[in-house]
């Protein structure tokens, strides 16, 4: 009985122990990964700033033929023919 129990306890302080030992290698697994994608997170934010600045959004338009414009038109609109009572 006694021996039994004993072989019970020694068997589960084994599956304890891989469990734990488990547990912390994914924790440090996912840590790893968590500091990765913060890291490109804090790349991605920084290409984004970078390309919605006005200098990056003037040199895109010049790249496509856009010009900047040297005078403005104001369009009217005829009289309407029919006004709602």
């Amino acid at each position: 009985m006694i021996i039994t129990v004993s072989l019970a306890l020694g068997l589960a302080n084994i599956i304890v122990s891989n469990m734990v030992a488990t547990s912390g290698q994914r924790l440090q697994e996912l840590e790893e990964k968590s500091a990765q994608l913060n890291s490109e997170n804090q790349e991605l934010a920084r290409i984004i700033s970078e390309r919605k600045s006005l200098t990056a959004v003037e040199e895109k338009a010049e790249k496509l033929g856009l010009v900047p414009i040297s005078e403005t038109m104001n369009l009217l609109t005829p009289e309407p023919l029919a006004q709602a009572p």
